[in-house]
């Protein structure tokens, strides 16, 4: 069996907060392997961590046990969750951090941490540690008793992706997320654009010709790509089109289909 535990989060590394965790988790899952994914989410950023989590987890090892700190809602009477994926557990807020990841699964069982076990406590400021670590660790050393700290529950909170709009012969999406080189992430689909070859998407009234690769940029340096995760993404080559366009998250783009 693999014994690995993966650290998400956006506590960054300045304040100890990353630190307590992983003192917890090798104190008290002493065999596990602990690693640590990205503590750099942006504050509170629940989509990108809920991406982030999308990609890479399912290519660890049969077992593994993801735990995902992004919680808004920390203190607040939102469940803690810990979701069975396949051989996979996912293990954080019930606040759609952990769906999108859970949405590749063939099999998901989803379960809500009981408040009334001797381990589980409650923090106004940091469920991380109070909570989602100790839960991880009994899940890690523990899984035979998994009922007795926590509960079935029927379904969880989930995230979807907003969904284009053919308008014309325009199909227009929106940037759902920018990753850390400033690139714009949208909600089109590769399936959405059968037509590709020669597709030019838009945003503000510039264009982003269709390329396969950013070193193939257009003269400008725009170009739009299908990216790993099979979504229509727009960048500007080695540097940042957020910054330079002063994009944020719900901004329009659209690209012509017929």
């Amino acid at each position: 069996m693999t014994n690995i535990i993966t650290l998400l989060s956006d506590f960054g590394s300045q304040d100890g907060y990353t630190a307590a965790m992983l003192g917890y988790l090798h104190t008290h899952a002493p065999t596990h392997k602990l690693q640590e994914v990205s503590h750099n989410i942006e504050p509170q950023n629940i989509w990108q961590a809920a991406m982030a989590l999308k990609r890479y987890s399912r290519h660890f090892p049969a077992n593994t046990i993801h735990l995902v700190v992004v919680d808004p809602g920390v203190g607040s009477e939102r469940q803690a969750i810990a979701l069975k994926c396949d051989d996979h557990w996912l293990v954080g807020p019930n606040n759609g951090v952990l769906s999108l990841a859970s949405q590749q699964y063939r099999s998901v069982t989803a379960y809500a941490l009981k408040n009334n076990t001797p381990w589980w406590q409650k923090h106004h400021s940091f469920d991380g540690l109070a909570l989602f670590a100790p839960a991880s660790a009994r899940l890690a050393t523990h899984p035979e008793q998994l009922l007795e700290f926590a509960g079935a529950i029927e379904n969880y909170h989930q995230l979807t992706f907003p969904t284009p709009e053919l308008i014309g012969d325009h199909l227009v999406g929106q940037i759902i997320t920018f990753d850390r080189f400033g690139n714009a992430i949208t909600n089109i689909e590769k399936a959405d654009i059968p037509h590709q070859s020669d597709l030019i998407a838009q945003c503000q009234q510039q264009q982003f010709p269709l390329r396969p690769f950013y070193c193939d940029a257009s003269a400008d340096g725009r170009l739009s790509l299908i990216n790993a995760d099979n979504l229509l993404e727009l960048a500007l080559y080695q540097s940042s089109l957020q910054q330079n366009m002063s994009l944020e998250v719900g901004d329009s783009v659209s690209v012509r289909i017929k």
